[in-house]
């Protein structure tokens, strides 16, 4: 009985995301076979190695600068309420957001950009 050599078998597939290789397809291109691709669906195969890295410290490096900046125009925004709130200021309902001056609106669109 003859069997075939190791360049002539499928080469197994690791996920949905591979074709029918054989071995010697992958060693006469495995550049085009390999890489990024094929290891993201090995890693994808199962849920044992579905391992990424979190990058925790760069997150909240992220989100306390985020939180710097968020304070930072809360502390406008407080400051612009004052401001129109006063006895002398022109006469604004600050009831509705309808009737905001443009200074405060660019502010919130700001603040909405950043939160979200």
């Amino acid at each position: 009985m003859a069997t075939a050599s190791s360049s002539d078998r499928p080469f197994r597939k690791l996920s949905s995301c591979s074709q029918d290789l054989t071995y010697s397809d992958i060693d006469d291109k495995g550049w085009k076979y390999t890489g990024y691709r094929q290891f993201s669906c090995f890693i994808a195969s199962s849920p044992d190695f579905f391992l990424v890295r979190r990058f925790d410290v760069l997150n909240a490096r992220v989100a306390l600068n985020l939180q710097d900046q968020l304070s930072e125009l809360e502390e406008r925004l407080e400051a612009l309420d004052i401001l129109y709130s006063r006895k002398e200021a022109q006469d604004v309902n600050n009831g509705t957001f309808r009737d905001e001056l443009p200074d405060c609106a660019t502010l919130l669109a700001k603040i909405q950009s950043k939160l979200l």
